[in-house]
């Protein structure tokens, strides 16, 4: 194969074919391929049934059988093959009541969302495209394979990625395609916060982020999204002139936290169906880029901000003040030269406050003092040194007796 990435799938297409059955990548590393970005998971469809995949293969997971889908471990990287199908219903709008396996890649094809991803290839490097997928790719549109409305009832979540590929690839909506968004936009309400989410995640990533914000208030999309159905065509009222693209689901939301202090980070979190790092990693953005404009950029600052979030502030301070010049390199300067990197490397404790001061007992106050000290350290206002800090608390700041 010409592709280095496709060549390790090879083996596995090899198999198939000399056994007498038909096989092809198909989808979005085909897509991806043709596109000329990176290729990420290699799927395959094959005319041979999952049963006969599982004999010919010594590493398989049934992952998905009932809908004709197996894993096929080769050299320790899983292969997601699925048999030719067509499929049924989806009252669950998200997969098909049944599967019916059929030995045509056109037909299996035909049941594919959007036509630049109703591709498949051969070992060879043939092209099966009988929807122009190809045509779409040359002239950057995005359009489903049949009507619209059939595709996004089966699911509505196509409709996310349909937005989604226009952030990632720069792609237009097809005329149709985009009044199918406007009129099935309400379809939305069915899906799960988690999935919108993952689509909304990787939407906010694309490198052509700019030109897929406009469609979710265009097409009212906003009016099915968690927090933005509330506010009723305030979406791309609250985006920035100056947006960029945004790596994680907490960046974003961290975003519009800041944009707009109305809405509590507790609201937006759960509403997201955030989890408990994702919560704590927006608070820590809102609470250093809060810091950030009322001090700048300060030891303090640097010391409690997690390490790997030192490129997402820079994002998010981007976006909102573009003529700062705040950079990773300078975060990283000041955690270099920081004094103290964490609350164990202080040299006092609890139990040397309560010697400094043998008339007190145990309290909140301890935690205060040592909070105090440690940013007093931090700041370079105080040495780390355990007769400094002594001399400082009990000779200026004694603890009040109440």
């Amino acid at each position: 194969m010409k592709n280095k990435v496709f060549h390790k799938a090879e083996p596995i297409l090899r198999t198939l074919q000399q056994a007498g059955y038909e096989a092809y990548i198909v989808g979005g590393a085909v897509r991806d391929f043709l596109v000329g970005r990176p290729i990420g998971d290699i799927d395959i469809t094959t005319s041979a049934t999952p049963e006969q995949v599982m004999n010919l293969f010594s590493k398989v997971v049934p992952i998905g059988i009932k809908h004709g889908t197996v894993a096929v471990l080769q050299k320790g990287e899983p292969y997601e093959i699925t048999t030719y199908r067509t499929e049924g219903n989806y009252s669950d709008h998200r997969h098909p009541d049944n599967v019916d396996f059929v030995d045509s890649i056109q037909t299996d094809l035909a049941r594919r969302d959007f036509t630049i991803n109703a591709i498949a290839m051969d070992m060879q490097g043939d092209i099966v495209d009988p929807f122009h997928g190809r045509t779409d790719i040359k002239n950057r549109l995005i359009q489903t394979v049949g009507p619209p409305k059939d595709r996004f009832k089966e699911d509505p979540l196509r409709m996310m990625r349909a937005i989604r590929f226009v952030s990632q690839l720069g792609f237009q909506l097809e005329g149709k395609t985009l009044i199918g968004l406007s009129e099935c936009a309400h379809w939305l309400d069915k899906m799960a916060v988690e999935r919108i989410k993952v689509e909304f995640e990787k939407m906010w990533a694309g490198s052509f982020l700019d030109q897929a914000l406009p469609i979710i208030e265009q097409t009212e999309i906003d009016r099915y999204i968690p927090v933005f159905r509330e506010k009723k065509g305030r979406f791309q009222k609250l985006v920035p002139a100056s947006i960029q693209p945004l790596a994680y689901i907490y960046e974003s939301i961290a975003l519009f936290v800041l944009l707009d202090s109305n809405i509590s980070i507790e609201t937006w979190t759960n509403k997201w169906k955030c989890s408990k790092k994702e919560k704590s990693n927006v608070k820590r953005l809102v609470q250093a880029v809060q810091m950030l404009e009322k001090d700048g950029l300060t030891n303090w600052l640097v010391y409690n901000l997690d390490r790997n979030l030192y490129t997402s502030l820079v994002r998010i301070v981007t976006i909102l003040k573009p003529h700062c010049s705040v950079t990773e390199e300078d975060i990283k300067a000041i955690w270099g030269s920081l004094p103290l990197r964490n609350r164990r490397e202080l040299a006092i404790s609890g139990t040397d406050l309560l010697t400094f001061f043998p008339v007190r007992t145990k309290g909140a106050w301890i935690g205060r003092y040592l909070q105090m000290v440690e940013r007093m350290v931090v700041m370079g206002d105080l040495k780390n040194e355990k007769t400094e800090i002594k001399e400082w608390v009990t000779k200026w700041n004694p603890p009040e007796m109440t």
